[in-house]
């Protein structure tokens, strides 16, 4: 799977950060906006102020981050993930590999000025400060897309616990048909790599889940919070819960929690529902987004149908 791949390249990285001064002098001017390419600087301010940057300003920085300032694209996803608010493990990840040419092997992305300083409105003129070649840097080959997953079985009459979480929290769907004794929360996933999350993020996400929280309560039972996999297992004992309902999670720190709990939990089995979106939509999730685009109004077409 990508994303364990992932995790095991950016520790790999994080390693050399801490034996190679050299990069981790450059690492760190490029996390604190430090590079002297104005363009990159700024953007990296942004993204630690705000927790956003602008898709193309994703695509440049992730450019210059690897061919220009020649830093490991993992470190790069790391930094992106820790920071934007709307950040999401697979995009993300796949992102940057895409960048980097490992994931439509052979293509990579070059940040040219030109195109940076046009869509730029001529604010920023980085000509003489970024690379002029972007080879593919070696990493393992890509996985197959996998098939789409069957939804787990939900067994009626068990007391029965949702498991809210922050990758999915439009939960309406399950509660037209489950109403569950107790609801769970499981609190926002912070860290993935070495460092944690920036504070704003898991504030953000937090804010979201109480949202949720407040539009669906009353059909969420008990509602309790959860830090950790035991939390979530010592809740569900709490609450005497025969079963554990939860949104599936293709992949990222929500997913490997889950995992986590479908591996230790005897007396109280985890069900994993796909959404009715990732139902319809996942056959078409094969050859990026543009091609997934175009298929969008077949399958709202289809969610319009089964209403």
């Amino acid at each position: 799977m990508v994303w364990n791949q992932y995790k095991s390249e950016l520790n790999s990285a994080w390693n050399d950060v801490q034996t190679q001064s050299g990069l981790r002098a450059r690492w760190d001017a490029a996390c604190r906006g430090n590079t002297g390419i104005e363009c990159f600087d700024a953007w990296a301010d942004e993204l630690v102020t705000t927790g956003y940057l602008h898709n193309h300003a994703r695509m440049w920085f992730a450019s210059i981050w690897i061919f220009s300032l020649k830093l490991p694209w993992q470190l790069g996803a790391d930094f992106l993930l820790r920071h934007l608010l709307d950040g999401d493990p697979a995009s993300n990840t796949l992102g940057w590999r895409w960048v980097a040419g490992v994931q439509t092997k052979g293509k990579t992305y070059l940040a040219q000025a030109s195109n940076i300083t046009k869509y730029t409105q001529g604010r920023f003129h980085p000509k003489h400060h970024l690379a002029d070649e972007a080879l593919p840097v070696s990493s393992a080959e890509a996985p197959k897309p996998r098939v789409l997953p069957t939804t787990d079985r939900v067994q009626r009459g068990l007391r029965t616990g949702l498991l809210l979480h922050e990758d999915d929290l439009a939960v309406s769907w399950i509660t037209q048909d489950l109403k569950p004794d107790a609801t769970i929360v499981l609190a926002p996933q912070t860290q993935v790599g070495p460092l944690c999350s920036a504070p704003r993020v898991s504030t953000f996400r937090s804010a979201a889940q109480n949202d949720a929280i407040s539009r669906y309560g009353e059909r969420l039972g008990d509602i309790s919070h959860a830090q950790t996999a035991q939390d979530v297992l010592d809740n569900a004992a709490t609450h005497g819960l025969g079963q554990l309902v939860t949104v599936y999670v293709p992949t990222g720190p929500v997913s490997d929690v889950l995992a986590k709990l479908e591996s230790t939990c005897q007396d109280v089995p985890l069900r994993r529902v796909l959404s009715r979106y990732d139902a319809l939509s996942w056959h078409y999730a094969t050859k990026g987004f543009f091609a997934f685009k175009k298929q969008i109004p077949h399958f709202l077409n289809s969610i319009v149908r089964s209403l």
